[in-house]
């Protein structure tokens, strides 16, 4: 589609999804968050 996005990794050993900045945007910790401007999906049924 030519969308441009930017891929930020996420350390899972570090727990990085549970830092106050990420809890911020997805107070659920969970991976994968999508973030585009003002909307942020959060949810996924996968687990890791």
């Amino acid at each position: 589609m030519g969308v441009e996005y930017e891929t930020i990794l996420t350390d899972r050993k570090a727990v990085e999804q549970k830092s106050s900045e990420y809890m911020r945007l997805n107070p659920t910790g969970r991976i994968p968050k999508l973030l585009d401007e003002n909307l942020i999906i959060s949810e996924s049924d996968t687990e890791f």
